[in-house]
């Protein structure tokens, strides 16, 4: 099939190169030996297609960026990363980066980014006297999301990563809360007042119900508001317990949070 669809953009569309990883170096040459075998049918007249083209064709491969485990990137492997903002917020794009293993991080400054050799060398060296730090990470992700979304995305990446991993988050303003979530499905704005937490989990999507969230406060302990561990399934949320009156970071396990703004008070 992929060898057909160079052939048909071949002849229709005037493409004469396929460029793709090596992995597809085997469909790659089966599309230039389809159509080098259609231009000999061709030549020796045995078609009289007018729109089948007689310029050859090119294939090109690239190496594949791999995992240091080997792994390949893509939907199949789980570990895609997207270009699109409707795909994947400016945070998690940020995020994906900052994630990298030690034994990837300096592969990746070298492929991915355009920073110099001498630069890279600098960055390890800095990584290497503190790696629970993640500075290599760090640099990969500002290089990467700066290069890819553009630098208020990355302003705003890195601002959502300060407020939510780095940050006591009764520090937050909604002025910095709206600007580093802005697009970010994290970021919910009620119309009316909240009730109880376990409720509220389930409303904005942090949980998938009322009873998963009360089971994970009563099992597992792992529900918080504002940095503050809950510990009753049935807990009701008022506004002294809200940042600025307004503000509810809700976090369900490690990394999943919520960034809720309610209306302001009448």
């Amino acid at each position: 099939m992929q060898a057909y669809d160079f052939s048909y953009l071949h002849d229709k569309k005037a493409c004469s190169v396929q460029l793709g990883g090596s992995d597809q170096m085997g469909n790659i040459m089966a599309g230039i030996d389809l159509i080098r075998r259609q231009r000999a049918e061709q030549e020796k007249g045995k078609t009289n297609d007018p729109s089948m083209r007689t310029d050859p064709a090119y294939g090109l491969t690239l190496p594949l960026l791999t995992t240091a485990s080997g792994a390949k990137f893509g939907k199949s492997a789980g570990n895609a990363v997207w270009v699109s903002r409707s795909m994947l917020s400016d945070l998690d794009f940020y995020q994906y980066f900052v994630r990298s293993s030690d034994a990837d991080v300096e592969r990746y400054l070298l492929s991915l980014t355009l920073m110099s050799h001498e630069e890279i060398a600098q960055v390890m060296a800095q990584h290497a006297d503190d790696k629970s730090k993640r500075f290599a990470q760090t640099r990969l992700a500002d290089e990467m999301t700066e290069l890819v979304r553009g630098q208020e995305a990355c302003q705003r990446a890195q601002l959502a990563t300060k407020l939510l991993f780095n940050t006591d988050v009764q520090e937050l303003t909604l002025d910095q809360v709206a600007f580093a979530f802005q697009d970010d499905p994290r970021l919910v704005y009620l119309d009316e007042e909240p009730s109880g937490i376990a409720a509220l989990a389930a409303d904005i999507g942090l949980l998938p119900s009322r009873s998963e969230a009360r089971r994970l406060v009563q099992t597992r302990g792992g529900l918080y508001v504002n940095g503050v561990q809950v510990t009753d399934a049935y807990a009701k949320l008022e506004r002294q317990h809200m940042i600025q009156d307004r503000i509810i970071v809700m976090r369900a396990g490690k990394s999943n949070h919520k960034i809720v703004v309610c209306p302001p008070i009448a």
